[in-house]
């Protein structure tokens, strides 16, 4: 099992929070797909001949600034590339602002078979506070639409523990995703992240951290009311109805090889992680020349059954003794049950 990460670096304009690499040189955006196809060629012998690719997800940035016409474009490149199951999940990320009827029209043309919307809040104060483009309104309409249109699987994401929310607050968000017509649901606590304008806002004693025991609260109160609804919680942050995983994030947390591609993806080929380049131009100019855009560092075999067990341990499955035996040998395994 593989999958493939492409990251699609455009942004309108940044949220306060968040630290993955942007840019709002949209000018730049046909001379991206261009290098971006020319990198799928270039590594398209990461995986061994003959690995089936199980899972393709579209991230960012804000891959809804794509037509969805050039985002078929960028998956016809991969399939002839790179051997793509018949049941491969392919994961759209996308803003609800964006997702209006036509869009999602042409979207539903495309491969691609799940959606995953940046909601963030249903409040319009907490939205504004993140400096969201979309309000309450459009998230809902969002969701709706693109489920009345004919997407089966839909993720939204929500935050949780923001400057000046409460319980009640909280409670709200929680009650209008459950209305809605998704099978998954991430909802992660903030996290102020160095060099963020958030990070900013809360040193200069602008905002305030949420108090530690109602950030438990609020976790508390997302699990019960995702189990009342038919969540399964599977994993730390994320909640499926129907087995409806990800099966995209489900290979990262059980160390399966994925292929990042687009300016800071990262990649994993079992034994060596990959990062690209983070900054557009020079993205650009290496694949212009021919070039990759990354660098590597090979993991130990410590630094590796770390991370296995690190992010096994987050999920409800926990860690697959035979899986780990597989990959580090019965000695590792007997010594990893002898310290349990």
């Amino acid at each position: 099992m593989a999958g493939i990460y492409i990251h699609i670096p455009f942004c309108k304009k940044r949220c306060l929070y968040c630290d993955f690499y942007s840019t709002t040189a949209l000018e730049k955006k046909n001379d991206f797909l261009a290098a971006l196809q020319k990198e799928i060629f270039l590594r398209r012998d990461f995986f061994p001949q003959g690995t089936p690719v199980e899972t393709l997800y579209f991230g960012g940035g804000t891959p809804s600034l794509l037509h969805p016409g050039e985002v078929q474009i960028i998956v016809n490149c991969l399939r002839e590339n790179f051997l793509f199951s018949p049941a491969a999940e392919i994961t759209f990320e996308a803003n609800p602002e964006d997702l209006n009827n036509n869009y999602l029209t042409s979207l539903l043309r495309t491969d691609i078979n799940r959606l995953s919307l940046g909601i963030q809040s249903f409040s319009n104060s907490f939205l504004a506070l993140l400096n969201r483009r979309h309000n309450a309104r459009q998230a809902i309409d969002a969701v709706t639409t693109a489920a009345t249109k004919g997407f089966n699987n839909i993720s939204i994401d929500l935050i949780y523990g923001l400057p000046g929310q409460s319980l009640a607050h909280w409670k709200q968000d929680l009650q209008q995703a459950m209305n809605l017509p998704v099978s998954h649901l991430s909802a992660y606590h903030l996290a102020y992240e160095q060099g963020t304008p958030l990070t900013t806002l809360l040193k200069e004693g602008k905002i305030e951290e949420t108090p530690e025991d109602l950030s438990l609260q609020m976790f508390k109160l997302l699990i019960e009311r995702t189990a009342q609804h038919g969540f399964e919680h599977y994993e730390l942050s994320n909640f499926a109805r129907q087995g409806q995983y990800s099966r995209h994030n489900m290979a990262y947390w059980t160390g399966k090889p994925y292929l990042g591609l687009g300016p800071s993806a990262h990649s994993f080929d079992g034994e060596k992680r990959y990062h690209n380049t983070s900054h557009l131009q020079k993205y650009l100019q290496l694949l212009k020349d021919d070039k990759t855009a990354y660098e590597s560092e090979i993991l130990s075999a410590t630094d590796r059954m770390n991370e296995r067990i690190m992010l096994a341990l987050r999920t409800s499955a926990g860690l697959d003794l035979k899986d780990f035996d597989h990959s580090f040998g019965k000695e590792k395994k007997d010594l990893l049950v002898a310290g349990m």
